[in-house]
């Protein structure tokens, strides 16, 4: 019997050890952070950039969107875009509003402007 249940116990702790990968990163790979960026554009709420699955910038605006105004300093949030401006469905009243449009410095060097598209967040993380 006990001869029985060591055997079952070692081929349970075989079975789940192939279900965990013991490999480990080798010490030269490059890991990657990507930041997220956060703005408030009315004041309530968070639209954010999209983080690791961010978007391309773009060099026009999708059809309806225009100028709804300046990133305000309280709406920038700490991101350094404070005065950018930015662009929204203009059929949409800013509560309705699932995502916006910032015109910002984008590349490497920053010399490049394009607009950034901003996605709203909802409670607990989900964007739409």
């Amino acid at each position: 019997m006990k001869r029985l249940l060591a055997m079952v116990l070692s081929l349970t702790g075989l079975a789940l050890a192939g279900c965990v990968s013991l490999e480990k990163p080798a010490p030269d790979a490059e890991t990657q952070s990507v930041e997220v960026v956060a703005i408030a554009p009315f004041g309530k709420g968070s639209f954010v950039d999209g983080g690791a699955e961010r978007p391309e910038p773009v060099k026009d605006l999708p059809e309806g969107y225009g100028y709804i105004g300046d990133l305000g300093e309280d709406e920038a949030l700490d991101s350094g875009l404070a005065g950018c401006r930015m662009y929204a469905d203009l059929a949409l009243e800013p509560s309705e509003c699932s995502d916006v449009y910032v015109c910002q410095p984008v590349g490497e060097s920053g010399g490049e402007w394009a607009y950034v598209k901003y996605v709203r967040l909802l409670y607990g993380g989900a964007r739409i």
